[in-house]
C-alpha cells in the first residue's frame, strides 16, 4: 500500500459525538444499507447495483487495500457513516475528504464533526 496522508493519520480518533476508526468487516452490512438508501444516494454517484452478499464480499476483499474510515456514533457505538481522506486528481499534494452519513444520523452534525476531525488530523500530520 502506498504511504499517503490518509494512511499516516492515526485512528481511532474520538470527538464529542463520533469516533473515527478504520472500516471493519462488521460495518459492511450497515454501509451497504446506507449506500442503497435513495435519499443518501441522491448526493453520490449512481445506485449500488450488486446484491447485498455480493457487494459485502467484494468490499471485504478490498478492505486491506482501501483506507475507508467508519464514522461511529459515540453514544451508541453504531455505524453512522463513512469517510475517506485520499489523494485528489493524482497529485500527492492535493487531498480530498469525503464524508457520507446515514440518513438516521442526519441533523446531528456528524458530517461536520467528522470533517473537522479529519482536517485537523491531516494538518497535524503535515506539520509534524
Amino acid at each position: 500500500m502506498r504511504l499517503t496522508l490518509a494512511t499516516a493519520v492515526n485512528l481511532p480518533i474520538t470527538g464529542p459525538s463520533v469516533v473515527l476508526r478504520w472500516l471493519q468487516p462488521e460495518d459492511l452490512a450497515d454501509m451497504y444499507d446506507m449506500e442503497c438508501d435513495p435519499e443518501v444516494k441522491q448526493y453520490l454517484d449512481g445506485p449500488t447495483r450488486h446484491p447485498r452478499e455480493e457487494w459485502i464480499h467484494g468490499m471485504e476483499s478490498r478492505l486491506c487495500r482501501q483506507r475507508n474510515i467508519a464514522v461511529i456514533a459515540r453514544d451508541t457505538g453504531q455505524f453512522a457513516g463513512r469517510a475517506a481522506l485520499d489523494i485528489y486528481g493524482g497529485s500527492a499534494l492535493t487531498h480530498e475528504i469525503q464524508v457520507v452519513i446515514a440518513r438516521d444520523y442526519w441533523g446531528r452534525h456528524f458530517g461536520r464533526e467528522a470533517s473537522k476531525i479529519l482536517i485537523d488530523a491531516a494538518f497535524d500530520e503535515l506539520v509534524h
